[in-house]
Parts: C-alpha cells; sequence; structure tokens
C-alpha cells in the first residue's frame, strides 16, 4: 500500500521541480519588469503605476470568491467518476460568477476613474493607467480559468507556463514601448496586451486538458453549487487575510502619503520578496508530504522532519536577509538607481519581516496538509487586522517612523504575529517543538557573519562597491558556514540522510 503513495509523493516532487524552475524564470521576469520601469519613468510615476494596480490585485478578491479553489478540489473527483458534464457544469459556473462580477468591477472602475484618480490617488495621472487595467481585469478571467482547470486536471507543465508567458509578453511590450518614449500607460497596456495573448495562446492547452468539453451537456447541479459555495467559504477568508497583508501597505501609503512613497515602499518589498522562493518551492512539496506522513500516521517521522526542516531552512535563509541588511543601500542603487536609495531602512526592516514570514510558510503548508487550514487562516487573519491597524497608526505619522518606514514596521509585527502563532498551533498538532538552541546558534553565526562583513569592508576602501560587496560577503559567508557546522546546526550525518533519501527516491 505505500508504493502507491511514494509514487504519487514522486509525481508531486517533480511536478514540483518543474513548477519552481518556471516559477523562478517568471519571477526573474518580473523583477526585470520592475527595474524597466524604475529606470524609465519617474519616481512618482512609478509609484501611481504600482499604487493602481495593487487596487485591482485587491479587487481581484470580491471576484475570485475562492470558487477558483473549490472547482480544483473537485475537477479531479469527477475525472475519476467519468462524470465530465458535472465537470463542465462546474467550470461553467464558476467562469460565469466570476465574470460576472469582473464585469461589475472593470464598470465601475473604467467610468468613475476620473473621481478615484483624484480622491484615491490624489493625482490625476492615474486616470488612464485605470482604464486599461480596468479592461485587463476582465481578461484577467481567462487566464484564472485555465489555471484552475490545469490544475484540477494535473497538468503541471501547462500551469508552469502560465506566469512565465505573461511576464515575458510584459516585459516585451514595455522595452519596444519604451524606444518610442516613456509613459505611465505603457505598463498598463503591457499587462493589458499579455492577458490579450494569453487569452489566445492557452486555447489549445484547455482543448489538451479538457478534450471533450465541447461534446459533453454540462449538469449544473444546485447541490454541486452550494458544496462549491461552502467550500469556498473558508477559504476566501484565508485569502481576504492574504490580501489585507500583501496589499493594504501598498493602497494605505498611495490614499494617505505620496505616490513617491509608494514607488519606494514597491521597490523594496519586490526585493525582500526573494528571501520566499527557497520556502515557497519547500511548501508545494511540503504540502503532500505531510500529507502522506500525517494519513500514514507516521507522526514521529513528520515531527523530525520538521526539526531537520526548521534548521535548515533558517540557516540558508538568514544570511540571505542579513546580506540585504547589510547593503541596503547598495542592493536599491545597482539594481533601481540613486534616487531609490532612501528605501534602504525599508528594506532592511522587509527584510526580518520576510525572513519571519517564510517560515511561517513551512508551517502554513504542513497545518494545511494534516487537515488543518483553519488554524492557519486564523493567524493569518490575526495578522492582516495587525497590519491595518499599525499602518493606520504608523503610516500618517510624520517623522522618521512614519510613512515607508511605518508601514515596514507594520508588516513585520504582523508576520511575527502569523510564525508565533502557526508555530504555536503546528506544536500542538504534531508534537513538534521550535529549535530554539539550533536558531540561536544560527543567529550567533549570523552575527559572526555581520562582524567579518564589517572588518573586511573597512580594510577593502580601494574597491568600488560591488567587487566590495561580493568579497565581503563571500568572506563572511565561509566564517557563517563553518560556524554551523561547528555548532552541529548542519550535520554531515544528516546531509547524507538526505542525499541518499534523493538518490533513492530518484531511482524508485
Amino acid at each position: 500500500m505505500a508504493k502507491p503513495n511514494l509514487r504519487y509523493t514522486n509525481r508531486a516532487v517533480k511536478g514540483t521541480a518543474l513548477f519552481f524552475i518556471m516559477s523562478l524564470l517568471a519571477g526573474f521576469l518580473g523583477y526585470l519588469v520592475r527595474l524597466v520601469l524604475a529606470r524609465e519613468l519617474s519616481k512618482a510615476e512609478y509609484g501611481i503605476f504600482y499604487g493602481v494596480f495593487t487596487l485591482f490585485a485587491f479587487l481581484s478578491l470580491f471576484r475570485d470568491m475562492g470558487l477558483g479553489p473549490a472547482l480544483t478540489k473537485y475537477l479531479p473527483e469527477f475525472e475519476v467518476k467519468k462524470r465530465m458534464d458535472l465537470a463542465k457544469g462546474a467550470i461553467i459556473f464558476t467562469f460565469a460568477a466570476q465574470f460576472i462580477l469582473a464585469v461589475i468591477i472593470s464598470s465601475v472602475t473604467f467610468f468613475w476613474a476620473e473621481q478615484i484618480a483624484f480622491s484615491f490617488f490624489h493625482n490625476s495621472l492615474a486616470m488612464l493607467p485605470l482604464k486599461l487595467l480596468s479592461m485587463m481585469f476582465l481578461l484577467i478571467q481567462f487566464e484564472k480559468i485555465y489555471s484552475f482547470i490545469f490544475t484540477g486536471f494535473q497538468k503541471i507543465r501547462y500551469i508552469s507556463m502560465i506566469e512565465f508567458t505573461r511576464m515575458i509578453c510584459v516585459l516585451t511590450f514595455i522595452v519596444i514601448a519604451f524606444k518610442f518614449g516613456a509613459a505611465l500607460w505603457i505598463p498598463a497596456a503591457g499587462y493589458l496586451f499579455a492577458y490579450g495573448f494569453e487569452t489566445v495562446f492557452f486555447y489549445p492547452f484547455f482543448r489538451r486538458a479538457f478534450p471533450s468539453f465541447w461534446k459533453v451537456s454540462a449538469l449544473i447541479d444546485y447541490k454541486l453549487m452550494r458544496k462549491m459555495a461552502f467550500f469556498s467559504m473558508p477559504v476566501m477568508l484565508g485569502l481576504f487575510g492574504s490580501m489585507v497583508l500583501t496589499y493594504t501597505d501598498t493602497l494605505m501609503l498611495s490614499y494617505l502619503r505620496t505616490a513617491e512613497d509608494v514607488a519606494l515602499y514597491q521597490v523594496a518589498m519586490p526585493t525582500t520578496k526573494l528571501l520566499l522562493y527557497f520556502s515557497g518551492a519547500l511548501g508545494i512539496v511540503l504540502l503532500p508530504l505531510s500529507s502522506e506522513l500525517w494519513a500514514r500516521r507516521l507522526r514521529e517521522k513528520l515531527a523530525k522532519g520538521m526539526d531537520m526542516l526548521y534548521r535548515y531552512s533558517f540557516a540558508f535563509i538568514f544570511p540571505l536577509a542579513l546580506a540585504l541588511i547589510c547593503f541596503p543601500g547598495l542592493a536599491l542603487t545597482v539594481l533601481f538607481g540613486k534616487q531609490y536609495a532612501e528605501a534602504a531602512l525599508a528594506l532592511q526592516l522587509l527584510a526580518v519581516g520576510t525572513f519571519l514570514f517564510s517560515i511561517s510558510t513551512i508551517n502554513s503548508n504542513v497545518l494545511a496538509g494534516i487537515g488543518k487550514p483553519s488554524e492557519n487562516s486564523r493567524y493569518i487573519i490575526i495578522g492582516a487586522v495587525s497590519n491595518v491597524v499599525m499602518n493606520a497608526i504608523l503610516i500618517p505619522m510624520p517623522g522618521r517612523f512614519g510613512g515607508v518606514v511605518g508601514a515596514s514596521i507594520a508588516t513585520v509585527i504582523s508576520y511575527a504575529l502569523i510564525l508565533g502563532g502557526t508555530s504555536v498551533s503546528l506544536g500542538k498538532a504534531v508534537k513538534v517543538n521550535v529549535p530554539w538552541g539550533g536558531w540561536l546558534k544560527t543567529c550567533a553565526a549570523g552575527a559572526a557573519f555581520v562582524l567579518v562583513v564589517f572588518l573586511v569592508k573597512s580594510r577593502l576602501s580601494m574597491f568600488s562597491d560591488i567587487p566590495e560587496a561580493v568579497m565581503t560577503a563571500a568572506a563572511g559567508g565561509i566564517v557563517y558556514l563553518l560556524l554551523l557546522f561547528a555548532f552541529r546546526v548542519i550535520r554531515i550525518d544528516e546531509i547524507k540522510y538526505l542525499l541518499g533519501a534523493v538518490i533513492s527516491r530518484k531511482r524508485g
């Protein structure tokens, strides 16, 4: 009985590897888009565009209503039972409900663009991006329904292409368009073009994923619609909390401060989110693995695995966060230009917050895997409420701790609450202890990393910034790694075990 489960896990790991690689490539392209916009647009224009873009990202919650995850849950069941009439009915129900809501939201934002531009963004330049992104909002629904169908039918190759295709379209469009002059409408038009292209491009893939779609009759069953609606409610609650955490900083900065503040935040936050790629990939693997171990009642193995995962993920991500903390001005200047160097303190704070969130992401995926997603949703909601309250207090404050820095402090506090809450819940469910000793040793090694960095930096004044940063980070990294082995945070026997498990899994 174990072999089918292991084969399923192997497929999940292989699919995850492909998805992770394509996500990295898509993330790299997305970051290039930001770099091009930061170079071509003024700081105010950059802030206005991402303020408007964030508004539509937040509004997507009210269009999706959690029906997408419900559809991906039920499609595999219909396929196994050979009830493709119900599958088609569920797809039509999901698409119709979300498209109607998208039309309403798009119409409001398109026809009231002038009022929104002046009353919320306090700038008439926001009007044209609002109208273009209103049209984009309609086209997004086609990408979403493709994504739900590909996920439900486990077409990992197709899913992995979506974000990559979108970002390469946006990047190509804006690079060409900027050759004819810089204008704020260009990035908005780029996203509109990308979603339009995807609507046509992925249609043949949809036909392959569901070849009988146009042949079978749709059965839209009332009981099914009710089941999907009930399933989507707790999902939507968690999504709402995630949306608030992700987007309210930018939206509140747009309303309470200036476009320049939004621009500074929108270069600092994406830079620190690079820390999430490792934990994000781990999370995709962890969900099926933890589900399998939990179902087979191998809770001791799950607890031991979590102990190793905590120690190794902390040890891997921590120096990356420290590098951003040690060289914030250099990172921002090299990537975005000197006009964004004043976001250095925000970048340092957000590096701390994102580091904490990367660890809580591991907790969240294991909680979902053992059938306790509501525990995760509860702490996300707590973090989201804290984020809104702290933003409302800190962003309007004058002085050093207001504005962008205030929003960053609010984010750090919110992420710390989520990490604390999910760690407690996971500890009760799996009986896993947080390895405080290992974490403290890692922090000590990290302190040595910082000390070496500044000592070496003081001796390399004859070099320019980038070579100096590379040499100091390399010296600090070597000391950090040696101390991790000396403190036995990382152990040779565990590395051999992990490599052996990977090799045997490949052979199996």
